[in-house]
């Protein structure tokens, strides 16, 4: 509740005194397989409060503990989740190394194969056949297709838009739209033109639910564009 209604430091006191609590319980019976997993989930929980708060270094120790403790399959969404906190604690390699872990251990989800692609592009890496071969195994009739043709350039930015807001209910079209702010911000920074993206990277902090991965990955983009700014004016 505290993370809904927007009060990120108590929702981060909240999950680490969740996390307190497994950590005491494991270490009274490490052979318990639930508290292990809630351990490892706690460790989750903050470290995505850390990436939203701006502690990208400390967001990836927490999911790194996540890794070490779960177990796979399961640990697939902490990879992806350290994955992103690399990728804005300038380790764009780590980053793309840790997509690849999350894919692999979960080739269905759709949204790894855009995130791979995200980590790739930061780190240099030319991975359009990668992309082209991971999109294959996207369902092109659902969400989030759209972005990962966005990529492949099968679609541009106003097709992009146009189906985010295709969908009737009005939750799962915030959703979209959010998700399409920020992975259009991404593309047209990377295409040079930040003066565009910096509105889209702002409308996710404005209006993307605070446990979306995209709310806190916007707001180190827009950090990131300021960088780059204070930089140029030099």
């Amino acid at each position: 509740m505290q993370l809904k209604l927007g009060d990120l430091p108590a929702a981060l006191n909240s999950y680490q005194a969740m996390l307190d609590i497994a950590d005491r319980l494991v270490k009274s019976d490490s052979s318990n397989a639930v508290w292990r997993r809630d351990l490892s989930v706690a460790n989750e929980k903050v470290g995505q409060l850390q990436f939203d708060l701006g502690q990208a270094n400390q967001a990836v120790m927490s999911f790194g503990t996540a890794i070490k403790i779960g177990k796979p399959p399961d640990t697939s969404e902490f990879y992806w989740r350290r994955a992103v906190a690399k990728l804005y604690a300038n380790d764009s390699a780590g980053a793309a190394n840790d997509a690849a872990m999350a894919l692999k251990l979960k080739p269905s989800d759709a949204y790894y194969p855009i995130w791979l692609h995200v980590a790739r592009t930061r780190a240099g890496q030319n991975d359009a056949d990668e992309l082209a071969a991971n999109a294959e195994k996207i369902d092109s009739s659902k969400w989030p297709w759209p972005i990962a043709a966005l990529f492949l350039g099968s679609m541009s930015p106003a097709d992009v838009r146009s189906a985010a807001l295709s969908v009737d209910q009005q939750t799962t079209r915030a959703a979209q739209s959010c998700e399409a702010d920020f992975f259009i911000g991404f593309y047209l920074t990377e295409k040079g033109a930040q003066a565009d993206a910096r509105p889209l990277f702002q409308s996710a902090v404005d209006h993307c639910p605070n446990d979306f991965i995209e709310y806190g990955a916007a707001k180190f983009e827009l950090m990131r564009l300021n960088d780059v700014h204070q930089v140029e004016a030099r």
